[in-house]
């Protein structure tokens, strides 16, 4: 009998066989480890991408009007803050006025006396004008913008007929003529 000593060849197969399978389990274990993370992280993702879309989508930023609560006299590029009492400014070119001027008024003495209105052909409670330079008889300068001197006047005589109205037109006149002490550019 022929005994050696050492390994056989089939006993080296066995061997590198065993060392293969258990190399190929171990991979086979860690890459199931790294596929449970990969998932668990893209499960994360997911669900932050899935709870971001359920929530509802900011809404877009509203543009604010910087004018809001202004008069806007647009054609001038100039604004002013009514006063409070005051709503429903409403402004006009007059017909029979050869300067720049507009005249104000408001919907709610327009309303109590039509002769008060927008389609009046002269001035109603006052006359806004504009120049480059102060003009006598034009009233007093309420502010200067840019190159231009506003001036305001109020009407020499009541617009409406009825004196029962008298004491609205005259508070009406009043707060126009301080809330055009606010008068600026238009933003």
């Amino acid at each position: 009998m022929n005994k050696t000593k050492g390994f056989s060849l089939v006993g080296i197969l066995v061997i590198v066989a065993a060392v293969v399978v258990l190399g190929i389990v171990a991979w086979r274990v860690w890459d199931a480890g790294q596929n449970k993370q990969s998932d668990s992280t893209n499960a994360n993702h997911q669900a932050n991408n899935q709870s971001q879309n359920n929530e509802p989508e900011p809404e877009p930023a509203t543009e604010v009007d910087p004018n809001e609560g202004y008069v806007v006299i647009e054609e001038w590029g100039v604004r002013f803050k009514p006063v409070e009492g005051l709503g429903g400014v409403e402004q006009f070119k007059p017909n029979d006025v050869t300067t720049d001027s507009i005249s104000l008024t408001t919907k709610q003495l327009a309303e109590v006396e039509p002769s008060c209105g927008t389609t009046s052909n002269s001035m109603v409670l006052g006359l806004l004008t504009r120049s480059t330079e102060t003009v006598a008889g034009h009233g007093g300068i309420v502010a200067t913008v840019g190159d231009y001197k506003y001036q305001y006047r109020v009407s020499g005589a009541a617009c409406s007929k009825d004196p029962a109205n008298y004491s609205l037109e005259s508070s009406t006149g009043s707060r126009i003529m301080e809330s055009l002490k606010s008068l600026e550019a238009a933003k």
